[in-house]
């Protein structure tokens, strides 16, 4: 951190890209803390502090993702797109990450479809973090009811009481979710990370 720092000066600059080489063992080190953690691991906190990288739109990601695969297009549904954009967090090496993944567990399959990407998630998932996070019956049910919620914390609130959590409950409920990384707050919004969004919590974790 200390060298990349002391040579920022000299790497930035508009129109030129410079391309780094680190030691596999760093991006090793980095993919294990971007599921466990569902955090920038660090590799990625070394270059968010001197390139100041913001979080992508899930929009963005798919556009990414389009462009790298436009030759084969026809092979991948776009329900896998809009997956793989989901469980990037933000994050475009996430949505490559998983695309990959899917692709080399269903490399004999014509298409890849929505159940080989979700599968391909739940087995990533369940090896991460199944034998290691418990949920409350209450965290269940609040997850199952914000699959696609996005809003602030007082909506938030009240989407979980419409499901028949008590509001003082429903206060413990995130920031206990918001602990684990699997709800996620960012500029003052919440909303369910991609990591689970598209899985069977209910199948996949212990219940306390």
């Amino acid at each position: 951190m200390r060298t990349l720092d002391a040579i920022k000066s000299q790497i930035l600059f508009e129109n030129l890209v410079v391309i780094l080489a680190l030691p596999y063992s760093i991006y090793r080190e980095y993919s294990a803390d971007r599921m466990k953690w569902n955090e920038a691991g660090n590799l990625e906190n070394i270059f968010k502090d001197f390139v100041f990288l913001e979080p992508l739109s899930k929009s963005d990601i798919k556009e990414l993702l389009i462009r790298r695969i436009h030759e084969h297009l026809e092979l991948v549904s776009q329900e896998v797109l809009e997956i793989a954009s989901d469980f990037a967090d933000g994050n475009p090496r996430d949505a490559i990450w998983i695309l990959n993944k899917t692709v080399f567990e269903n490399v004999g399959e014509k298409r890849i479809s929505k159940e080989h990407i979700v599968r391909t998630i739940e087995k990533l998932v369940g090896e991460y973090f199944a034998h290691q996070l418990t949920l409350t019956e209450n965290q269940r049910k609040a997850l199952r009811a914000l699959t696609d919620f996005t809003g602030s914390k007082e909506e938030l609130v009240f989407e979980l009481q419409k499901s028949g959590i008590k509001r003082t409950t429903a206060y413990s409920i995130i920031e206990q979710l918001v602990q684990k990384k699997i709800l996620l707050l960012r500029n003052g919004v919440y909303r369910l990370s991609g990591k689970f969004k598209h899985v069977d919590m209910d199948s996949l974790f212990q219940i306390r």
